[in-house]
């Protein structure tokens, strides 16, 4: 079984908050099955975490953070905002298959007609996965970062 718990150990965390169950229900609400939505209540703390150079949404932030005006246009085109990168742009997860990746703050809060494909950048892993390759180095912390990484070839 997956642990975000286990991987965010390897940093300091914050104090330890119950998940709140409206965010649990929203969650569910949207589709996000129940594995998925233990691994995003284990970061039920009192502030966000860093991982090394970006930041994991606290769990009962959560629904706050989706239904910002700024940041609802991630939501409805099917993903979630689970953190924040170095730069400002947002991590998200899609509803569809649970990968993670960026979307551009620029665009996303800047912009006003754009299609959601052309501002944001998907990897192939899972929150957990996502969140391990984050301690290292090398890892993208941003939408353009990622880009580059994906478009090497």
């Amino acid at each position: 079984m997956k642990s975000l718990l286990n991987i965010l150990k390897k940093t300091e965390l914050p104090e330890v908050l119950k998940p709140d169950s409206a965010v649990v229900d929203w969650l569910t609400q949207l589709g996000i099955d129940q594995d998925t939505i233990r691994i995003l209540s284990e970061c039920s703390f009192t502030c966000g975490v860093q991982v090394n150079r970006i930041y994991i949404h606290q769990f009962n932030a959560l629904k706050t953070e989706n239904l910002d005006e700024q940041s609802s246009q991630c939501l409805e085109n099917g993903f979630l905002i689970i953190g924040i990168g170095l730069n400002g742009d947002p991590i998200i997860m899609s509803l569809e298959n649970l990968c993670v990746g960026y979307a551009s703050h620029d665009e996303l809060w800047e912009e006003e007609e754009y299609q959601i494909e052309e501002i944001i950048e998907m990897t192939k892993l899972d929150i957990c996965e996502f969140f391990l390759n984050a301690f290292d180095d090398n890892f993208p912390t941003a939408a353009f970062e990622l880009y580059d990484q994906l478009n090497e070839n």
